[in-house]
Parts: structure tokens; C-alpha cells; sequence
């Protein structure tokens, strides 16, 4: 018999010790940052029936200090308060102090939860201070941060709460109350109803993320893809064709002056002159009759040679050969001998002209150009 009348004592007193755990994770005070001795930090007044007057009232602030707040289409109210970094029972936190005159049969749990939303720090020696008539402080739990563009909200956890409700409604984020609030690590999936949590509220709101680009502005972006590679691909294509046709060019254009390099500095006259070639270039003659080359060779265009001749007229040829006819001609007050050769003559008209600057004789012809 003994066994079963122990077993619901037993069973009491774990869930006293259950709840007393509870009570000791779900309240404790903001840790102070020295930095920072105190701000103005919100207070969230879970609303049981009260006006905005009796709420100022409860609180020792003005009307103005009092905002309201939806919650599930109750209203609620936003409390600011200045708050300041103290010792309260021999506890170090952020606190603001609200007075409250003590009515018949009040006790401090059940003013702390029907007028201070289970906000206030326990207080010593409740007997002795909660009586009929007396003025006593309330201390109640805030917060501050360094972070001007925050301000810190204590919130007491009601039913059916969840962290993403709440950060919702109080413009904060999951990351952001879990970080502030260490205990709720070790399963942030789990708060209970009372418990009291610090929000770090956005003075200015969430900022939105940027919006999904829709269908039809990627569609735009791919075309505009599309339409810049193809004319990269084109610009791209031609340039390589060019340069080819340049190498191509240049390379044959090399590759011809090299085979017969005595033409190089021959000047080849097509014009009126279908494909022969006249060569004309300052002999000067010594004592000796030996010929050398001037620094500066002379060159006569097709039509000063045609005159000359009268067009290589045959009653002034005066002399044919195996390489080319010779014409009498006359260039300025100067009688000369014009000799017409095809240009795939030039190594023998060559070998003809080393001869002539050779010879120097009375019947022989001088050679001046070539």
C-alpha cells in the first residue's frame, strides 16, 4: 500500500521540478553591453481587455509612447521604454522600472502575467513588499543592442506561437531571434507558451528580396544573348578572312620578287604597251669608255618613249635583232637610240647593255639609258 501512495507523490513532484526548469529557460535578463548603458528598447503588452490609457498607466509612460499591434486579429500594443543596463537582486541586466500600487489579494506572479505579459524580474522577499497600499517596482526585462537601425523587443511566447510568426510580425528574421536568444539553439523547432524571447525588430521593415526575373524578361535576355554571339561570330569570321587574304597576298607577292630579283627595281609600264618593257637608267661614261651606274636612275613613262619614237614608227626602225627592234627617236634637243625588248628579254638586254658600256667607238652608239 505504501508503494502506491508513493507513486503519485512522485509523480508531483517531477512535475513541479519540469516546470521549475521551464520557468528557469523561458525568463532570464538581457546581458548587458557596456558599451551601451542604455536605449530605448519595446516592450510587448500581451492586451487582456485594457485601453491605451490604463495600459500607459500600468506601464508609468505616456500615451504617446504606445503603439498598437495585430496578433491574429487581436490587438495588442508596442510599449517604448527607456531601458538601462543595472543590478536588480543581485542580477546584471537590461531592465526598465514601472511602479505599481499593490491592490487586495495581489501577488507578484499574478501581476507580473495579467498586467506585465510575465515580463518582470522576481523581486526578494514577496511577502514583506507585496501589501494592500504599496508603491513597489516592477522591474521589467529589455533590451539593447548597438545596432541603431534595431531595436529590441521583449515578447512573451503565446500559444499556437511560432518563431517564423513571430519574426514576421515583428519585422526580424529566424536567424536573427536565434542569435539573440542562445537558448532557443539547442531546438529552435521548440518554444513554449511563456516563455520570454528578445526580437531584434528592423526599424525600417525586412528589406524584400529582388523578384524573380519572369518568362518573358529571361525570354528577352536569351535573345539578346542570342543576338550578341551571333555578331561576335560574324565580326569574328570576317576578321580571320581578311587576315588570310592578306597573308595569301603578301606571301605570293613575295614569293615572286624573289624568283627574278634584277626586276625589283624595274619599273614595269603595261599601259599602250601590251606587256614590253623599256628600261631606262643614267649611264655615265669615263675617259676609257667603261660605263658605270649613276646614284639616281632616271625613269621615262611609256608615252615619253612612244613620242620619242612616233609611236615606234617602222620608218624609224633603224635595226632588228634576236631580242627586240631598235628606233631612232629624239628627247628633247637630244638624237637617241630607243631599243624595244619584251620583259622576259631582261637577262639578255642585260648582258647586251654591260657590253655596250664597254665599247666606246665613233661608230658605236653611246649608251646613255637603259
Amino acid at each position: 500500500m505504501a508503494s502506491y501512495t508513493l507513486l503519485p507523490l512522485l509523480l508531483i513532484l517531477l512535475m513541479e521540478v519540469v516546470a521549475s526548469a521551464s520557468n528557469e529557460t523561458g525568463i532570464h535578463p538581457f546581458v548587458c553591453n557596456e558599451d551601451v548603458k542604455k536605449c530605448n528598447a519595446s516592450l510587448y503588452h500581451i492586451n487582456k481587455g485594457l485601453q491605451m490609457k490604463q495600459v500607459a498607466f500600468l506601464y508609468s509612460v505616456n500615451s504617446t509612447q504606445i503603439s498598437p499591434i495585430l496578433r491574429e486579429n487581436i490587438q495588442d500594443y508596442l510599449v517604448t521604454v527607456p531601458c538601462s543596463c543595472k543590478t536588480v537582486n543581485g542580477t546584471r541586466g537590461y531592465f526598465y522600472d514601472a511602479s505599481y500600487k499593490v491592490l487586495k489579494d495581489d501577488t507578484f506572479l499574478n501581476v507580473s502575467k495579467q498586467n506585465y505579459s510575465g515580463q518582470a524580474w522576481e523581486v526578494e522577499d514577496e511577502e514583506d513588499i507585496f501589501k494592500t497600499g504599496n508603491e513597489v517596482p516592477m522591474h521589467l526585462l529589455c533590451g539593447c543592442v548597438e545596432n541603431d537601425s534595431q531595436v529590441v523587443v521583449t515578447y512573451t511566447v503565446q500559444n499556437q506561437d511560432t518563431l517564423s510568426g513571430i519574426a514576421s510580425r515583428l519585422s526580424s528574421t529566424i536567424s536573427a531571434i536565434l542569435s539573440m536568444n542562445g537558448f532557443l539553439n539547442g531546438d529552435p523547432s521548440f518554444i513554449q507558451e511563456d516563455w520570454v524571447l528578445y526580437i531584434p525588430k528592423e526599424m525600417d521593415g525586412i528589406p524584400a528580396p529582388p523578384p524573380l526575373p519572369s518568362s518573358d524578361t529571361a525570354s528577352r535576355k536569351r535573345q539578346n544573348w542570342t543576338i550578341i554571339i551571333g555578331i561576335l561570330s560574324a565580326t569574328t569570321l570576317l576578321l580571320m578572312t581578311t587576315l588570310i587574304i592578306i597573308f595569301l597576298r603578301r606571301k605570293g607577292s613575295h614569293q615572286n620578287s624573289s624568283k627574278d630579283p634584277k626586276t625589283v627595281s624595274t619599273s614595269m609600264s603595261t599601259t599602250r604597251s601590251r606587256g614590253l618593257s623599256l628600261h631606262i637608267l643614267n649611264m655615265e661614261i669615263k675617259e676609257d669608255g667603261t660605263a658605270l651606274e649613276s646614284d639616281k636612275p632616271v625613269i621615262y613613262t611609256a608615252e615619253e618613249i612612244e613620242e620619242a619614237t612616233n609611236n615606234f614608227d617602222e620608218t624609224r626602225k633603224i635595226g632588228a635583232g634576236g631580242y627586240g627592234s631598235v628606233y631612232f627617236g629624239v628627247m628633247g634637243e637630244q638624237e637617241v637610240a630607243i631599243k624595244k625588248m619584251k620583259s622576259n628579254k631582261s637577262r639578255e638586254f642585260f648582258a647586251e647593255v654591260k657590253v655596250l658600256c664597254k665599247v666606246h667607238h665613233i661608230n658605236v652608239v653611246s649608251n646613255h639609258q637603259h
